[in-house]
Parts: C-alpha cells; sequence; structure tokens
C-alpha cells in the first residue's frame, strides 16, 4: 500500500469515528509508521507508536511497551480516545495540531523523535507537508 492509499483509509476509519480532523489522525500515522511500513505488534497495526503500561498486554521493545491491536480501526478507536481530546473544540486543523503537539512533545521536552528542538523531525514541519501531499491542509505558519 502507498502512502496516499494508507492516507486515504486512515483518514476515512478517523473521520467514520466523527473525528473533526482527520487529517491529522491520518498524517501522524503517515508520520509514525512510514505509511504502514513500520506498524508495532502482531500484523503492524500499531501505527502510532502508541505504547501501554508495561503489565498491559503489549510488544516489548526495549523499555517500552506498545500497544497491540486487531486492526487499523482499533488503533485508530484507541488513539483517537486518548488523544482526540486535543481536536475538539479547535477550529482549525492546525489549532488542533498545536494543541495536539503541546501536550505530546512540548518544547524542550526530550520525547525521542518527536521533540520540538530535540529530535530528528518535529510535528507541526513534518505532518503539514503529509497533508498535503494527500489533498488536505493544516496551514500552519512556518
Amino acid at each position: 500500500m502507498d502512502e496516499k492509499q494508507f492516507y486515504q483509509m486512515i483518514y476515512n476509519i478517523a473521520k467514520n469515528k466523527g473525528v473533526k480532523f482527520p487529517e491529522l489522525v491520518a498524517s501522524h500515522a503517515v508520520l509514525e509508521s512510514e505509511s504502514g511500513k513500520k506498524g508495532i505488534g502482531p500484523g503492524g497495526f500499531n501505527v502510532f507508536g502508541q505504547t501501554v503500561y508495561l503489565n498491559s498486554r503489549g510488544t516489548k521493545i526495549g523499555s517500552m511497551n506498545f500497544a497491540n491491536y486487531n486492526s487499523y480501526d482499533e488503533a485508530v478507536a484507541h488513539h483517537v480516545k486518548k488523544w482526540g481530546k486535543y481536536h475538539n473544540g479547535k477550529s482549525s486543523p492546525a489549532q488542533a495540531l498545536a494543541s495536539y503537539v503541546n501536550s505530546y512533545a512540548p518544547k524542550g521536552h526530550s520525547n525521542g523523535k518527536h521533540s520540538q528542538g530535540n529530535g530528528n523531525y518535529n510535528y507541526e514541519s513534518s505532518m503539514s507537508p503529509i497533508a498535503r501531499r494527500n489533498g488536505n491542509s493544516i496551514n500552519i505558519k512556518s
């Protein structure tokens, strides 16, 4: 499956779950999993890198315990349950992304490759081009 197909699949799942800005969910999945090629766990359905408590069922990699899912639908549902609150109540995808980033990988926080300025990429500059390539816009200011 290429990026456009993967993006559209995740976008449609998120939209069907009532997500206000499904382009954020789809762009995040593309970014985290390289368009589904590097999903974690059985079936590779964990495309967000979602972790769970160490005593929960999961795929242990190093000191991290990653959630196992039976489908992309289940992965999106869990992602939306955990992070959807940052999308709701915002008037634009850019505002929702900023809210999400500020709680997931705030400036100065050491959250691996996701940190703003501390790692290999940051969400705002990485997710916007993914959405654009796939016919959506997050419209962040550069």
